[in-house]
């Protein structure tokens, strides 16, 4: 069970009291490389394999911890199971004092209805006593001066799926007895859950936002670097909440929040989308539409286009080329560039194995077409020395001529795209990754997400200059090929020079890591919101201006 999403990426240091053989740790590293991550730990055995992978790891008890004078620290982490003396409170409200001023303390409180702990005293095992409750937790949090915003349960997705059939029944109808109440009336949040999560900050929350996205069909395959990532990392914010929806909830907005529609590649034609903008100024919300492709591939005419983006109060896009075609219709674009939530463990390489090259995305096929007899007639130079993985592009992968070639088919649905988890285990055990795009519109206006997934994972790149050549630099992080002839030539190259595949892809790697991780981005959107919120009533003004100028160009 992962728990690093619940923590503050931006914290630049963090003291985790608890920490175990650090995988928590380990796990936040990968979101947070740069945070100084130090552990605590009673147990030596546990405290040795941690300092594997944290910063520092101090073996001590919680109360034997204490900070020096000046000392801030950007986020504490307690596991209520290390905090079994009878002097927590005072060793909380002590370190509490040297969080910093927009810092936050995160209590992982164990769940003493938790089912699989109910199972156990029913079968007469022993078990130690709950060392506090989520109860006892907001009060000594409230007491050390903190905020406590929110408490959040965290279901134990694999057990849960254990829980079926007839014994499932039965342990629910007693707990309900118990709770003298109905299945239904029931919150099985309480069984479901290991932990609890509760939050504090520092300062009171400001005025709460809440950020409802409408998933639109067209905008599956982008949605985890552009809603589920970002979401996951802004809810770690005082104040941020954000959920997803498949349909559109018409109702007012609560006069003690910011409600914001986010609607993620949803088209809706243009009689509703209008009465989408008429209904958010009518009730007070803020409607963002968000885009990161073309939009005019989709079949979108003018006027579709024209009230997309007009009938909006603002527009999030992943590209500055994207911003610049919004702009002609609405001034305020906001470019939230595609980043990666978590880096890799870094890659170990088998020299002994063939090289591997990675041909993998969605309708690439008109892109690919013209420099696969180059790849081809390279790969028959080579032999057995190479071998190719696709995903995604089953016509791609039939014109290959040579034998040691593999379709990844694992989990694809019925369009051939594989789930996330998959591509991302073949790209980790390629060498080379082909990035081909043709100079068109529509490609000029996608975003460099495949570099960086691939730099991530230590396959490097051989791209088109669309694109990419903006951040790839040819020779250090990739290569970069403007012809056929070149694509041909800087393959080989690849495929011969092991140690400078290597370089190309440490160097890569080190870019993402220092540049194009999500922790260093996520804040900008919420203050893009924050922003919009405080000029609304201006906005409200510009969006009813903007609808009937549209209405007399395009409307009946």
């Amino acid at each position: 069970m992962d728990l690093s999403i619940y923590l503050p990426p931006k914290a630049k240091t963090l003291v985790e009291f608890g920490c175990g053989s650090g995988e928590l740790g380990r796990s936040f590293k990968r979101i947070a490389p740069f945070c100084r991550y130090i552990g605590v730990e009673q147990d030596t055995s546990l405290a040795a394999q941690a300092a594997a992978y944290l910063d520092e790891v101090v073996t001590a008890e919680a109360a034997a911890v204490s900070f020096e004078a000046g000392d801030a620290v950007d986020c504490l982490v307690y596991h209520s199971s290390f905090l079994r003396t009878g002097t927590w409170q005072e060793v909380l409200q002590a370190h509490a004092k040297h969080v910093s001023v927009d810092g936050a303390v995160v209590l992982f409180v164990e769940n003493p209805a938790y089912f699989r702990r109910v199972l156990s005293l029913w079968r007469g095992e022993q078990l130690p006593p709950a060392s506090l409750t989520v109860e006892e937790a907001v009060e000594q949090l409230t007491a050390s001066g903190l905020f406590v915003e929110r408490i959040l349960p965290v279901e134990d997705a694999a057990a849960r799926a254990l829980m079926v059939g007839e014994a499932a029944q039965q342990l629910l109808c007693a707990a309900a007895a118990a709770a003298s109440c109905t299945v239904e009336e029931l919150d099985t949040a309480w069984f479901w859950s290991r932990f609890f999560v509760v939050r504090a900050y520092t300062a009171p929350p400001p005025e709460r936002l809440l950020v409802r996205t409408i998933l639109g069909q067209d905008g599956r395959t982008s949605a985890k670097c552009r809603i589920f990532d970002p979401d996951d990392f802004c809810r770690t914010l005082p104040g941020f909440f954000a959920r997803q929806e498949a349909n559109i909830e018409l109702a007012a907005a609560p006069q003690d929040e910011i409600s914001l529609l986010l609607c993620q590649r949803l088209r809706l034609g243009n009689e509703a989308w209008e009465q989408l903008a008429r209904f958010s100024l009518a009730e007070g919300h803020l409607l963002v539409a968000e885009w990161d492709d073309d939009p005019r591939v989709f079949g979108m005419d003018e006027a579709e286009r024209a009230l997309l983006f007009a009938g909006a109060h603002a527009v999030q896009v992943s590209t500055e080329s994207l911003a610049a075609d919004v702009r002609a219709y609405n001034p305020h674009v906001f470019v939230m560039e595609n980043q990666l939530a978590r880096l890799p463990e870094p890659r170990v390489y088998d020299d002994r194995a063939p090289v591997t090259i990675f041909f993998g995305a969605l309708n690439r096929q008109t892109d690919a077409a013209e420099m696969l007899p180059a790849l081809n007639e390279v790969l028959r130079r080579y032999g057995g020395g190479v071998r190719v993985k696709v995903a995604a592009d089953a016509s791609f992968f039939e014109r290959l001529t040579l034998e040691a070639k593999e379709l990844i088919t694992d989990g694809a649905d019925a369009g051939g795209i594989v789930p996330y988890e998959v591509y991302e285990r073949a790209l980790h055990t390629s060498d080379i990754a082909l990035l081909p795009l043709a100079d068109t519109p529509f490609n000029r206006r996608k975003s460099d997400l495949k570099f960086l997934e691939c730099a991530a994972h230590g396959a490097v790149v051989l791209a088109s200059p669309i694109v990419y050549g903006a951040t790839v630099e040819d020779g250090r992080t990739g290569m970069i090929f403007r012809s056929v002839e070149e694509f041909g030539e800087k393959l080989s190259r690849l495929i011969e020079d092991a140690p400078l595949r290597r370089r190309m892809a440490a160097k890569a790697y080190e870019y993402v890591r220092e540049k194009r991780l999500l922790s260093a981005h996520y804040e900008e959107r919420v203050h893009f919101y924050r922003s919009l919120a405080a000029r609304k009533a201006a906005l409200d003004e510009e969006l009813r201006t903007r609808l009937a100028a549209w209405q007399q160009r395009f409307g009946g």
